[in-house]
């Protein structure tokens, strides 16, 4: 699968657009959780300028949301509360009402009871479907083992040189110069990883299956696996899945429900499979 390349910035300078473009970027992960939505906001923060300048450029945008590093160690009614301001945040921005939202856990820790009530407590607000998390290794992995979490961002910090394969965005590399801006480089594993902005660029599963394999792909135990999997989710999001899947390559119940949104949609017969005329229809 072939990485998406993008970069994550705070203050002053922020790279240029034609920087950005130059580099090869083509997402950039920016901060919300300011609560000012004046003309004094730091430019931490992203605004709705920026925002429409980014996507004007075709760059996609990805948001975390940090307050303070150690903000998850005060649990549950922390994280209902900053649910809350994210809302209003992406509104501010301009940012679509729906988006996933990273949270940030921005310090070497483990998931104890107060991070887990934190990240249950944003769930509680946005759904488990929109909660995300930015962290190391070992909290990326437990949160995302324990089902608290649907986004993960990993930073290479405090992860010992080990990657949770499940991450989408992962922090490879801190304190870079783009376009004489102070950076970091995240990339994406995988296509849809909680942006907005731009359309998706897909990743490579291999060549793009030009006939029906002959393969019925369903819902089944196990999950039925592999790039013609990817390849109908990557075609799903590609004609307007939402919410957009995550091109895991699993079939699962999330990606029956798109194929099913899809048959209807287009006159085919509502089973949820992909059989012979739903496969063609995609590759449409």
């Amino acid at each position: 699968m072939a990485l998406i390349e993008g970069v994550d910035y705070a203050f002053s300078p922020h790279p240029s657009k034609a920087a950005l473009k130059a580099a090869g970027k083509k997402f950039v992960v920016r901060y919300i959780g300011s609560k000012d939505y004046t003309k004094s906001r730091s430019d931490k923060w992203l605004n709705p300028t920026e925002y429409k300048a980014l996507t004007s450029a075709g760059l996609a945008v990805a948001v975390v949301f940090e307050t303070g590093a150690q903000r998850a160690e005060s649990g549950r009614a922390a994280g209902t509360a900053d649910a809350k301001v994210a809302i209003k945040e992406l509104a501010y921005c301009g940012l679509p009402a729906d988006m996933p939202v990273y949270f940030a856990v921005d310090y070497d820790t483990t998931v104890g009871p107060n991070v887990t009530g934190y990240f249950q407590g944003v769930a509680s607000v946005l759904g488990l479907g929109r909660t995300g998390c930015y962290a190391g290794y070992k909290v990326i992995k437990v949160l995302l083992d324990k089902k608290l979490i649907a986004w993960a961002w990993q930073t290479y910090a405090w992860s010992g040189g080990q990657w949770d394969k499940r991450a989408q965005l992962q922090q490879y590399a801190n304190g870079k110069s783009l376009g004489g801006a102070d950076v970091d480089y995240t990339r994406a594993t995988v296509t849809s990883y909680g942006q907005a902005g731009a359309a998706p660029v897909p990743p490579n599963p291999g060549p793009k299956p030009k006939a029906w394999p002959k393969t019925y792909y369903r819902v089944t135990s196990p999950l039925m696996h592999g790039t013609n999997v990817t390849w109908i989710q990557e075609r799903l999001n590609a004609h307007g899945a939402k919410p957009v899947l995550k091109g895991d390559g699993e079939y699962g119940t999330k990606t029956q429900d798109a194929v099913e949104v899809f048959q209807k949609a287009h006159g085919l017969t509502k089973d949820g499979v992909v059989g012979k005329i739903t496969w063609t229809t995609l590759g449409k």
